[in-house]
């Protein structure tokens, strides 16, 4: 696997044709920052960083894999690394519709605690749940790496 950035837009678009809640597809609106997950020419998975507040030290997160095998720990790192480390944020949002039970596992394998309840956040029918990762809390994850990435994470534009 690598990852792929500087294709913000199609990287974007692909996540929200992924993770349609109910009828609806997420719009990242304003700017964000987007980065894909390819297995040769083929976009396997997406982050889109979007919603930053400079002043609030904050940014929401969605994504979209098709398939985790692949996700070691140094592209996890690496993903992450973005909003903690260049941004400088101390809170990352993510919102995931409740019935999307292996996107719940996996944001609290990455150390994700559950915040809340949004009651129909996603439109009629379909409640939202509200998870966040302080960074405090990332430092502390078994997926921290605080120094560069090995040679298996490839970065390409």
């Amino acid at each position: 696997m690598r990852l792929v950035y500087g294709l913000d837009a199609p990287v974007a678009h692909w996540v929200a044709s992924q993770i349609p809640h109910g009828n609806v597809l997420p719009t990242f609106g304003g700017s964000f920052t987007a980065v894909g997950m390819a297995t040769g020419d083929t976009l396997i998975g997406g982050v889109v960083w979007h919603n930053h507040s400079s002043a609030q030290q904050r940014i929401e997160v969605s994504g979209a894999t098709i398939s985790t095998q692949g996700l070691t720990p140094a592209i996890i790192s690496e993903v992450l690394r973005y909003p903690f480390d260049q941004l400088k944020v101390r809170r990352i949002s993510a919102e995931v519709p409740t019935f999307r039970l292996a996107a719940t596992r996996f944001l609290r394998r990455l150390g994700f605690q559950q915040e809340g309840l949004i009651r129909e956040g996603a439109g009629e029918g379909v409640d939202l749940t509200l998870w966040g990762l302080l960074a405090s809390e990332w430092q502390a994850s078994k997926y921290f790496r605080p120094h560069r990435p090995p040679p298996e994470v490839q970065a390409v534009a």
